[in-house]
C-alpha cells in the first residue's frame, strides 16, 4: 500500500522522484516493444476473455427539444437535436496500469484501451504512451485501486461530468468505496475537488494524484468508463449529482437566494466577458437579476443559488455547470459569441427539463458550418436583442 503522494508546487514529488532514479541511476525502463491498442474495452475482451466487465447503464438515444431564440434557429442546434449515448460500463483489470494526468487505462502488456484513455484532440492511435522513446517502470500499488482521472478534469464542468459520475458506476457495479484503497484522481488543486469528494464519501487520504509524470500499476485495478462523450452528459449522470451533492445541501438558510440570477465572469480571467456588461446591467438590476461571481463561492452556497433560481442568466462557462441543481422549468439564457458555440448547457438544460434559450452577441457570423472555435473571445451584447429576449421568454 502507497500512501497520498507529497506535492510540492503542484508536483508530484514520489513520482518526479521515481521517474528520475529510474531513468538516470537504475535505467528500469519498461519493456516497450510491444506496445500497441485496443480501441474499445470490448476489443479488449475479446482478446483476453478473462476480463470482468459490467454493463451498468445501455446506449439508448436522446431526442432534444428545441431551444428558444429570437430569429432563425443556429445550425449546431438543428444538428444535434439527437445523439446517441455509448454504454457505460466498469471493469477489473488485474496489474493493470494508469498513464498520465489523464489517467489512460493501460493493460499489463502494455496496449491502451481507447475508449478509457482519451486525450482530446488525439487519436488513439496518437496517445502520447504511444509516442515516448522510453518509459520508466510503473510505481506498483497494491489493493483495490480505483481511477476516476480524465483530462482536463481539474476543470469544474470536467470535474462534475467526467469524474465524479465515475463514481456512481462503480457503486452500480457493487463494489463498497470502503473496499477501495485508493482513488486516482486529478491534483485536487481546487477546493471544490475536495469538497465534493468530501460529500460523495471519498476521503483525501484514499487519494493518489495523477501528474504528467504518475505511471503505476494496480493489483487489481478498477475501471468505470468515462460517463459518455466529453460534453454530452448522460441523464444518469444528473441524477447521481442531484442525488449526491444536492440532495445532501441544507437549502433552509436564513438567506434570501435571488429568483433571478445572472453570472458575472472573473474579471481576473479576461475570457468570455460581456464587454459591454455595464450597459448590461443597467436593464436587468431593475427588473430583480443579482449578480453573482462563482470562482471564489464555496460548492454548497454555489449548489444553494441555482436550486433557489427561477431565471439563470450568463455568459457559456464552466459555472453553468451548476445548472444541474436546478429546479425544472427554471428559464436559462445563454450568451454566445458568434464564434464560439459550444451547447452542453443547452444538452443538461434539456435534459432536467429547464426552459433554455440563447442570445448570439454581435459580430459577423461564420459561415454554415464553420466554427472557428474561438472560446476565449469577449462577448458584445445587442441590448435591444437582449431586452426582447427577456420580455418574450421572461414575460417581463
Amino acid at each position: 500500500m502507497i500512501g497520498a503522494p507529497l506535492m510540492i508546487g503542484g508536483y508530484c514529488v514520489r513520482s518526479s522522484i521515481q521517474l528520475f532514479l529510474n531513468k538516470r541511476f537504475f535505467n528500469k525502463n519498461e519493456d516497450i516493444t510491444h506496445r500497441g491498442y485496443h480501441n474499445t474495452i470490448i476489443d479488449y475482451i475479446k482478446a483476453d476473455g478473462t476480463i470482468d466487465y459490467k454493463l451498468i447503464y445501455p446506449s439508448h438515444r436522446i431526442k432534444r427539444k428545441r431551444p428558444f431564440t429570437l430569429g432563425e434557429l443556429h445550425w449546431k442546434f438543428e444538428r444535434d437535436r439527437e445523439f446517441v449515448t455509448p454504454d457505460a460500463f466498469f471493469t477489473m483489470i488485474k496489474n493493470g496500469k494508469i498513464f498520465g494526468e489523464t489517467g489512460s487505462v493501460i493493460t499489463p502488456d502494455n496496449k491502451i484501451i481507447g475508449d478509457l484513455a482519451v486525450e482530446m484532440g488525439k487519436t488513439t492511435a496518437h496517445h502520447t504512451y504511444l509516442t515516448l522513446n522510453s518509459i520508466p517502470s510503473p510505481t506498483r500499488i497494491d489493493g483495490n485501486v480505483a481511477v476516476i482521472a480524465c483530462d482536463a478534469g481539474k476543470n469544474y464542468f470536467h470535474w462534475m461530468f467526467d469524474v465524479l459520475p465515475r463514481l456512481d458506476l462503480i457503486s452500480k457495479a457493487g463494489v463498497p468505496f470502503n473496499s477501495i484503497d485508493k482513488f486516482v484522481a486529478n491534483k485536487c488543486t481546487n477546493k471544490f475537488q475536495l469538497d465534493t469528494l468530501k460529500v460523495i464519501g471519498i476521503p483525501k487520504s484514499k487519494l493518489i494524484y495523477a501528474d504528467k509524470s504518475f505511471y503505476g500499476q494496480a493489483s487489481s485495478l478498477l475501471v468505470p468508463s468515462y460517463p459518455g462523450l466529453s460534453g454530452f452528459m448522460p441523464k444518469w449522470s444528473c441524477d447521481f449529482l442531484r442525488r449526491n451533492l444536492l440532495d445532501k445541501t441544507d437549502l433552509k438558510q436564513k438567506k434570501n437566494y435571488p429568483e433571478k440570477i445572472y453570472i458575472s465572469r472573473n474579471k481576473k480571467n479576461n475570457v468570455r466577458q460581456i464587454s459591454n456588461e455595464n450597459e448590461m446591467l443597467n436593464i436587468i438590476k431593475p427588473i430583480g437579476f443579482k449578480t453573482i461571481v462563482l470562482e471564489d463561492m464555496p460548492i454548497l452556497e454555489q449548489i444553494r443559488y441555482f436550486a433557489h433560481a427561477g431565471v439563470v442568466l450568463a455568459a457559456h462557462g464552466a459555472g453553468l455547470s451548476n445548472l444541474v441543481f436546478c429546479k425544472p422549468e427554471c428559464k436559462v439564457i445563454e450568451l454566445f459569441s458568434p464564434n464560439y458555440l459550444n451547447l452542453c448547457f443547452y444538452y443538461l438544460s434539456d435534459l432536467l427539463d429547464l426552459d433554455y434559450a440563447y442570445v448570439l452577441g454581435e459580430g459577423e457570423e461564420p459561415p454554415r458550418f464553420v466554427c472557428p472555435g474561438k472560446g476565449r473571445e469577449n462577448i458584445t451584447i445587442n441590448i435591444e436583442l437582449l431586452k426582447k429576449m427577456l420580455q418574450t421568454f421572461v414575460a417581463f
